[in-house]
């Protein structure tokens, strides 16, 4: 089963968190961090087996540092984000966005003036992360 899970960076204290994503109506984001099992079944329930998922199970995060699990790692088997910049080769570098028309993650980036794109997938063993600092 594919992984799904997002991360974050705290408001009250730049931390990564990582977990489940939940944006309200008002915009504000969090990342839910609660055990799976809680998720599985109804995190709201009432049912005395989830007892431990407690509101502190939930952090703010600011909403322009949210990127999702592609379910790829790069070749040091380090996850790969949303939003991440990764190294394709030893001059040329991408970001991972999500493309609606292709409704997969790409690897971004410019050659020479134009903006091109390749699926995750291809080449995926030798991609390096270099970047998940979100400093734009």
């Amino acid at each position: 089963m594919r992984v799904v899970e997002f991360r974050g960076k705290r408001v009250d204290n730049g931390e990564w968190v990582y977990g489940y994503i939940l944006q309200t109506f008002t915009g504000r984001c969090f990342i839910l961090t609660g055990n799976d099992e809680c998720f599985k079944e109804n995190i709201w329930s009432t049912n005395p087996k989830h007892k431990d998922f407690i509101i502190s199970d939930f952090y703010e995060v600011n909403e322009n540092t949210v990127g999702q699990y592609t379910g790829f790692k790069d070749k040091n088997n380090l996850p790969i984000y949303e939003n991440d910049t990764i190294k394709l080769s030893k001059d040329l570098f991408a970001t991972v966005v999500f493309s609606n028309s292709s409704m997969c993650f790409v690897a971004e980036y410019h050659n020479t003036t134009q903006k091109q794109t390749t699926p995750l997938g291809a080449w995926i063993e030798s991609y390096e992360v270099v970047d998940s600092s979100y400093s734009r």
